[in-house]
């Protein structure tokens, strides 16, 4: 998995078929729960592609996780996450 943050996509390899790409919003929201749902909180806390997230601003990142956490909890119907 190939993650960049600062554009907000995210390349999935298979081992059968052509890689995926997500990119955008949508590919910012499948990169952060993708690195949850695989590491964890480690994870969102160290992996490479997700450093451009870490380094805003306070505010500036709130707002993102917000808005990230809305977005999936759009998608999934979640509510809570461990």
């Amino acid at each position: 998995m190939d993650i960049d943050s600062t554009s907000g996509s995210m390349i999935v390899q298979f081992p059968d078929t052509q890689p995926l790409m997500l990119g955008g919003t949508g590919g910012l929201y499948a990169t952060v729960a993708a690195v949850w749902a695989l590491r964890g909180r480690q994870g969102l806390e160290g992996h490479p592609g997700l450093a451009y997230l870490r380094s805003l601003e306070q505010g500036q990142t709130i707002r993102l996780w917000i808005g990230i956490w809305s977005g999936w909890v759009q998608i999934t119907g979640a509510a809570t996450a461990d």
